[in-house]
């Protein structure tokens, strides 16, 4: 019975480790999708800011508020696509070097753009970074990055 009860549990921590893979690549093709909308969004806010500003030339008027108007909403629209995007990058386990802000997975030991050491630490947990700066103007100093199991 041991050997069965054995059997079972193993195949149960498997589909939980498989149904979780599986959720988080569903989160991250949903937010793929939607960095797409949005800079899609942002290319026709684009264009309809280069048509205001033609049909006012055209008809040599000038009214700033519509095109502060459009202006704002292409603004928004790239907090939206910041936003997003950070979502994506946690998901996928993706940090930013704090001192040149290149993209590297978690698994780095140096940043691939600058080479600052990138110190991993134990202190990971629900995808949060925990940074440890020292305090000192050296060039040498570590950053905490989340270590990965």
């Amino acid at each position: 019975m041991s050997f069965l009860d054995d059997v079972f549990s193993k195949a149960k921590d498997v589909t939980k480790a498989a149904g979780k893979k599986t959720d988080n690549l569903v989160k991250i093709s949903k937010l793929k999708m939607q960095c797409a909308t949005i800079n899609n969004n942002i290319r026709s806010t684009y264009e309809k800011l280069g048509n205001t500003v033609y049909d006012m030339i055209k008809s040599d008027s000038e009214n700033q508020t519509v095109l502060l108007g459009v202006v704002s909403e292409i603004d928004d629209l790239y907090k939206q696509l910041e936003r997003t995007t950070k979502k994506l990058e946690k998901l996928r386990k993706i940090y930013s070097c704090p001192r040149c802000d290149e993209k590297n997975k978690a698994t780095a030991v140096y940043c691939a753009k600058c080479g600052k050491r990138l110190v991993v630490t134990d202190s990971y947990e629900d995808n949060d970074i925990y940074v440890d700066v020292d305090i000192d103007d050296d060039d040498d100093d570590d950053i905490g990055f989340p270590s990965v199991e």
